[in-house]
């Protein structure tokens, strides 16, 4: 009889880096068979946000707080070296290039 192992995250946060950290221990996490739930609350959810907007009957101060948030990731800033929106772009690229490199050596 085996144990089914779970992992739960929070995310609370609205900045790409911290969100990004969530996703990478979640996929480490089902790598080794755990159930992972990411429960996305307060500014966490903005990284689920659509591009286009939605209609709803919202108040005035409801509007103009959901243009002040990001819609979804890639959209998020960093946390610290945001560098004037630069550097989401940077850490974007640095993951990508990470990828190429990692896909190239395994074949």
């Amino acid at each position: 009889m085996t144990d089914t192992k779970s992992t739960n995250i929070i995310l609370f946060s609205g900045d790409y880096d911290k969100a990004m950290a969530a996703y990478i221990i979640a996929n480490g996490a089902a790598a080794y068979d755990h159930k992972v739930t990411i429960f996305h609350t307060f500014w966490g959810l903005n990284a689920l946000r659509k591009d286009e907007p939605i209609q709803a009957n919202k108040t005035m101060l409801e509007k103009m707080f959901g243009k002040m948030m990001p819609r979804g990731a890639e959209k998020m800033g960093l946390s610290k070296m945001h560098f004037a929106g630069m550097g989401p772009k940077l850490i974007k690229k640095g993951h990508e290039k990470a990828q190429c490199d990692a896909f190239s050596r395994s074949h």
